[in-house]
């Protein structure tokens, strides 16, 4: 058990104990509140039968009132308080579980990935058990998406933003738990950017200001006249007919009212939680996070800030919500122009919103993004900022050391170290099954994509030039489109192919895994061959891990641009062991028909003795 799961299981166990003594505090409450609430009573019956001491008795049960009150406070408080523990309770268990790797206790969500993406499914980008699963501390759809664009669709033009944004919040474990807690404090749902724009999108009825003014005309002239028949005698039909307009007005426009009570309950959560998290990001920033104090700088206007915003608009929301209760509603509007008042409120709020809000998202996103890899890190002191060189100028490479696969456990982590360097150098790697050849693809893909991100990386050191990442790792065949296996795999590679004739860009990094496995071993050999020896004459690195031993020979032929590596296993008592670890040269066993074997299958003396 390491250090950093020894501190979350601690401060968990110490987030237990605060909870039940809150809890307890709070049962007490309970019992005091009934025990103040049955003395009031008592002295309130007290002065309905002892007139002479009705005084001390009312004067009794007035303080007994005060008193409830402030039980009903402090116990609101304590359940206010209760609730924040839990949730704090509940990012620390993520936090484990995402240390432990625990992957039953993290969320699994839908991230819908560009179709053909050349690498987010062979890499384990996405889906269960992977990156993104890890990762993800997102809070908001938006931060989400940002996310998911740095892993996916990375430029190299603000690496070194995001790569100091991500250190200074990694440095910010207090700003970190709290981006996380104060949205869940609100609601456990998520921020739906999407769904606020597109319902802030519903204009007012056009004619309902104009409304508003007459109403608001009739309604005054009624009260006047209202006043002045109270003290003169002038017909009622004058204030009557004033306040008759008004209502006829109210009723009218009652239609073109309504769909705003209802854009605005079903947002008011979600401003709420923006009211919230927005606080957090107008705090004062230390000097210390220059990058995160820009990232949030429209949170710093103080003449607009946004947080304020969001309250009037929660308030507006608020006031709206009276139309939940159809006598309620009725019976203030008939009293004055509720509706058409906040309606119009709403109006102009909801329009500055729009142009306001997409930008406040944006920035939002960033810094969940910015905190997801910080917290990966954090929880990981082992992880290392990566260095990476952006210039195209410079000589495409690769160089790691204590290099292993971010999404497997601390326990069962094998690191490797491994260089590579030159426009079109192949690494060519052979092994037996099962020894370890696609995972350290897997591996050198998926810490660049972090590296990439501007996060940091599963190694003890790790440099390299800017790639664009090619996977040939997880080939589907597809039914509705009519591809076997083997087509699939030849417009993947094509598409690699395509991408590295393009020299205008930075060099693609290919990560094949066991190159055309989907055919006979005579055209495979012929085939892989050929596509490695154009491979070497293009706008590429690439990492290719093959069964057929025949294929490595064309190092001889292209020597300087093709190496050799392998993996490699023994037999102890009658046991395979694989020690994962990537050498030199070319892998000098097979363990095909030694599997077979120990497995009790009919391997004949012949195919033995091969």
């Amino acid at each position: 058990m390491n250090d950093q799961v020894i501190s979350l299981t601690r401060l968990i166990r110490w987030l237990d104990l605060k909870i039940q003594q809150a809890e307890a505090a709070g049962r007490h409450l309970v019992r005091l509140r009934v025990s103040v609430f049955s003395l009031g009573l008592l002295f309130t019956l007290g002065a309905l039968f002892q007139p002479s001491m009705r005084l001390l008795w009312y004067a009794l049960a007035l303080a007994c009132l005060m008193a409830f009150t402030i039980l009903v406070i402090r116990h609101e408080r304590l359940r206010k308080e209760i609730r924040r523990l839990m949730q704090r309770r509940r990012i620390k268990e993520g936090n484990l579980a995402r240390t432990c790797l625990e992957w039953d206790r993290l969320p699994v969500k839908n991230y819908p990935v560009p179709s053909q993406h050349p690498y987010a499914c062979d890499l384990d980008i996405v889906g269960e058990r992977s990156l993104m699963q890890l990762l993800d501390t997102t809070i908001s759809t938006r931060g989400t998406r940002i996310l998911m664009d740095w892993l996916l669709c990375p430029t190299p033009n603000d690496l070194k933003n995001r790569q100091r944004l991500v250190q200074e919040v990694k440095r910010l474990p207090i700003f970190r738990d709290k981006l996380a807690l104060e949205a869940s404090l609100v609601s456990d749902r998520e921020i739906n950017g999407k769904e606020i724009l597109a319902r802030l999108q519903h204009q007012l009825s056009a004619w309902i200001p104009g409304a508003q003014k007459w109403a608001i005309i009739f309604w005054l002239l009624s009260i006047l006249l209202f006043g002045i028949w109270l003290f003169f005698p002038i017909p009622t039909v004058l204030w009557g007919s004033a306040y008759l307009a008004y209502v006829l007005i109210f009723l009218s426009s009652l239609p073109a009212l309504a769909p705003v009570f209802g854009r605005a309950s079903s947002l008011q959560t979600e401003f709420r939680k923006l009211e919230a998290v927005f606080l957090l990001l107008e705090k004062k920033i230390s000097k210390k996070a220059p990058e995160l104090a820009s990232c949030c700088a429209p949170f710093q206007d103080t003449q607009k800030r946004p947080s304020s915003c969001m309250k009037r608009i929660s308030r507006v929301c608020d006031a709206l919500s009276i139309q939940g209760n159809d006598l309620v509603h009725l019976g203030v509007n008939l009293l004055c122009p509720w509706d058409f008042f906040f309606a119009c409120q709403w109006e102009k709020l909801r329009r500055q919103l729009l142009k306001e809000i997409p930008l406040w998202l944006d920035v939002l996103g960033k810094v969940e993004a910015a905190s997801a890899l910080a917290t990966l890190a954090a929880l990981n002191p082992d992880y290392t900022v990566p260095h990476l060189e952006v210039d195209q100028q410079s000589e495409a490479s690769i160089q790691a050391e204590g290099l292993s696969h971010p999404c497997l456990a601390a326990e069962k982590r094998k690191t490797n170290s491994f260089s590579q360097k030159g426009i079109g150098s192949l690494a060519l790697i052979t092994g037996s099954n099962m020894s370890g050849k696609s995972t350290f693809l897997k591996t050198i893909g998926i810490n660049l994509c972090l590296a990439q991100a501007g996060g940091f990386v599963c190694a003890s050191s790790f440099r390299s030039s800017w790639f664009r990442i090619y996977g040939c790792l997880r080939i589907n065949d597809s039914v509705t489109e009519g591809l076997s296996y083997f087509y699939a795999e030849v417009k993947r590679l094509k598409s690699i192919l395509n991408a590295a004739e393009n020299w205008n860009a930075p060099p693609v990094l290919a990560l094949i895994d066991e190159i055309f496995k989907g055919t006979n071993n005579r055209e495979r050999v012929i085939g892989s061959t050929d596509y490695l020896r154009k491979l070497t004459h293009n706008n590429l690195v690439g990492l290719i891990s093959t069964h057929d031993l025949e294929v490595t020979r064309i190092s001889d032929q292209e020597k300087g641009k093709i190496t050799n590596f392998h993996f490699q296993e023994t037999i102890e008592g009658g046991r395979m062991k694989f020690d994962y670890q990537l050498r030199s040269g070319i892998c000098p066993t097979t363990n095909a028909l030694k599997i077979m074997q120990l497995e009790g299958l009919p391997v004949g003396e012949t195919a033995t003795g091969t």
